[in-house]
């Protein structure tokens, strides 16, 4: 009993509720500021864009290019399998966070990108396939240009650079919250 009875025990248990006190309420403001950030990315801005939704079309838009492609390649053509395990990638991707999405999008755009330079030189692609092809590619190349546009890459910025900031950073780190990828 003497050891709660003593001076330096007294302020030992203030300081330890007071640094408890600021993780806990800085853990609270910043997952504040990233679940606002998080709802523009879920259901847009003010301008109706929501990177969700294009993430949702851009998967759309894929299954309709492997759907045209698939009559004209062999399963183990590279650059087709390439696209095939992006859109699965993607798929799964969205049942996931933004990061893991982020990078799934960064894949396939990148598959795309191999299959449009794969299909030109094939005597395989018919020219109105190759068309329908090119049409969809440029329609998942718009969207991830619409997204540039979200206002979530904005409120993501903001946000990020809040965690930049001293003691937001530091406190940031000590109770695991972390930065948003852009689009």
């Amino acid at each position: 009993m003497a050891f709660f009875k003593s001076k330096k025990t007294a302020v030992a248990v203030c300081i330890l509720l007071v640094l408890i006190s600021v993780l806990f309420g800085s853990h609270r403001s910043l997952n504040a500021l990233r679940s606002e950030a998080l709802d523009i990315y879920t259901n847009g801005d003010e301008t109706g864009l929501s990177i969700l939704a294009n993430l949702n079309s851009i998967r759309e838009y894929t299954a309709a290019l492997l759907k045209t492609a698939a009559p004209y390649y062999d399963k183990t053509n590279d650059a087709f399998a390439a696209l095939s395990d992006a859109h699965s990638q993607l798929t799964d991707a969205l049942g996931k966070g933004p990061t893991e999405q982020r990078q799934a999008l960064s894949e396939l755009l990148g598959a795309c990108t191999a299959l449009q330079l794969d299909y030109p030189g094939s005597n395989t692609v018919p020219a109105d396939a190759a068309k329908s092809m090119t049409r969809s590619i440029n329609d998942i190349v718009s969207m991830k240009d619409q997204m540039r546009h979200s206002g979530y890459n904005a409120a993501a910025a903001e946000f990020n650079a809040v965690l930049e900031t001293f003691p937001a950073g530091l406190l940031g780190r000590l109770t695991g919250v972390r930065t948003l990828p852009s689009f």
